[in-house]
């Protein structure tokens, strides 16, 4: 029976030397890599035959050395078709870049299914190329969300792919004709004018110890708003439409240079890096040209620095713990305004960790954060009917603040401020004993006033002195109570007192001199009468003598 034995091609590897699919140990993995192959291109049926038939007579010569031990089998040669970072075999694969970048990171491909933002945010860099696809806008918007929360995008352009369906979201085009970049004139590899290098570059974490590397079918990027171009063709170079190749530059074909190579920092929290021309990175031309390889592995290397979602979330996590520290700090110093905004601030940052990447740390975070924002808000209302309290007390208006301090105070004990609540209760106190001397005083001065304007007899003082006794207490009252213009107007009443008190003594002095002057008046008017009635006798008595005496 004839049997039939499968080799599987390792030319490639025999040439290197090496196995590609063996990751170093020595160096520890952080990186997390995922290349989307889910419409991943395969090469062309025709292309695929012609690299089997080159092999046909090599599978003879095994087929005739098997005989001579006695097997009559049939060798078959079966090839990956695909674009794929697991083919390190065929020409077409990236199974090499892979290999490179397994030094370092972990790398993972996806091979069917739509790409969604849960599936992104385990990693930190996405690796797109080679696509036959269009990307649907869910997984575009899931893409650009990834870079946003701190992931790292890799799209290698390809001829064959709708780039811009991918890079547009960033603002960024690739020339989007049925054409690759020619040079006849610059250095080429296998006498290949779409397969040329390039040995300028722009300095950069990407390009550093990159000497030169290779070009193969490359696509130019015709626009950007931001970013930073590292590599360009010569200006020999030109577009050359696929169909209409002449091996020279034809009239309507547009020359170089042109930007290859565009890499793009602080989109939100991520970056992303875009290359026109995928096949750079084949294995048939790895093989050859290991700076290419360096330049695949720099690049995602650079891209992977920001860590991704899951590193981001740890960061925004810390910032929100410092937030929240800070926080409990000015609280604990009853800052309570700048508390809350620092709690405002751990709320948010949690809030964008979680929305990042899910996790209950964040969680923990905003519960904490909201219970001591809670406290704060207490905090602040108690301090402004505090402040309104003290304004009123100040007024004089010990009534309304009373009642503010009392509210006051019920705040601040739910919140366990101490010390403010004990204030607050002592200025109930003093607001309550300024009230009542308010009130004795102005009780004092009615009273005053009262006797002050009662009837009484022309010489009675009795009232004004009770009065006046009254005016003093009332202004010893206030005194007390602190209350200039209320002593002023005591003391005009007790100067009023005092002088009608003066005004009836000098009164009563005036009638009692006035009476005297009188009586005195009288006396003398009755001592003259009755001297001139004595005299009047005499005369009389003297004329009546002399009468008898002459009769």
């Amino acid at each position: 029976m004839k049997r039939t034995i499968v080799l599987v091609l390792v030319a490639v590897l025999l040439v290197l030397n090496v196995n590609p699919l063996e990751s170093a140990e020595t160096q520890e993995k952080t990186l997390k890599v995922l290349v989307d192959e889910s419409r991943a291109h395969e090469v062309d049926e025709e292309v695929r035959e012609a690299y089997v038939a080159g092999f046909e007579k090599t599978l003879k010569e095994i087929e005739k050395l098997l005989k001579q031990f006695g097997l009559d089998v049939t060798v078959k040669v079966v090839c990956d078709p695909r674009y794929s970072f697991n083919n390190s075999v065929e020409p077409w694969g990236f199974g090499l870049a892979r290999a490179k970048l397994e030094d370092s990171a972990t790398v993972t491909t996806r091979d069917s299914g739509s790409l969604t933002y849960r599936t992104l945010m385990k990693y930190d860099v996405l690796v797109i190329a080679s696509f036959d696809k269009k990307y649907t806008s869910a997984e575009v918007d899931a893409i650009k969300q990834f870079v946003e929360n701190g992931g790292g995008l890799l799209l290698l352009g390809d001829i064959d792919s709708e780039n811009t369906s991918v890079s547009q979201a960033f603002n960024v085009s690739f020339n989007q004709e049925r054409a690759i970049i020619a040079d006849s004139t610059a250095e080429q590899l296998d006498d290949d004018i779409y397969t040329f290098y390039l040995d300028s570059f722009q300095s950069h974490p990407v390009t550093k110890n990159i000497k030169k590397i290779v070009l193969k079918n490359g696509l130019p990027i015709v626009s950007y708003r931001k970013g930073q171009v590292l590599a360009t063709t010569p200006s020999s170079s030109w577009v050359d439409r696929v169909g209409d190749g002449s091996g020279a530059k034809d009239t309507g074909e547009e020359g170089g240079p042109f930007d290859i190579m565009l890499a793009m920092d602080g989109y939100g929290m991520g970056r992303a890096a875009f290359f026109g021309g995928a096949e750079s990175f084949w294995n048939q031309v790895t093989v050859k040209e290991g700076d290419n390889l360096n330049l695949f592995d720099n690049t995602v290397k650079w891209l992977g620095e920001s860590g991704g979602p899951y590193k981001q979330y740890k960061i925004l996590n810390e910032q929100a713990q410092t937030l929240l520290g800070k926080g409990i700090e000015l609280y604990g110093t009853h800052k309570f305004s700048e508390a809350e905004k620092a709690f405002l601030d751990a709320i948010a940052a949690s809030e964008k960790s979680n929305k990042i990447y899910p996790n209950s740390e964040s969680a923990r975070l905003i519960g904490e954060a909201q219970t001591f924002g809670e406290l704060c808000k207490k905090g602040t209302e108690a301090d402004q009917i505090f402040g309104s309290a003290e304004d009123l007390f100040e007024s004089r208006e010990y009534e309304k603040a009373i009642q503010e301090y009392e509210k006051a105070r019920f705040l601040y004990t739910e919140i366990e401020y101490t010390e403010r609540s004990d204030v607050c209760r002592t200025r109930v106190t003093e607001s309550n004993k300024l009230r009542a001397l308010r009130g004795e005083a102005l009780s004092l001065f009615s009273q005053a006033e009262e006797a002050l304007n009662k009837k009484m007899g022309m010489f009675d003082v009795t009232g004004i002195e009770s009065a006046r006794s009254l005016f003093e207490q009332s202004k010893k009252k206030w005194e007390e109570f602190g209350d200039s213009a209320q002593v002023t107007a005591c003391e005009e009443k007790i100067a009023l007192c005092d002088s009608q008190i003066a005004y009836k003594g000098q009164t009563k002095m005036l009638i009692i001199v006035a009476v005297v002057a009188v009586v005195v008046v009288c006396g003398v008017v009755v001592v003259i009468l009755m001297r001139k009635r004595k005299k009047a006798e005499n005369q009389n008595q003297q004329e009546d003598t002399q009468k008898d005496e002459s009769t």
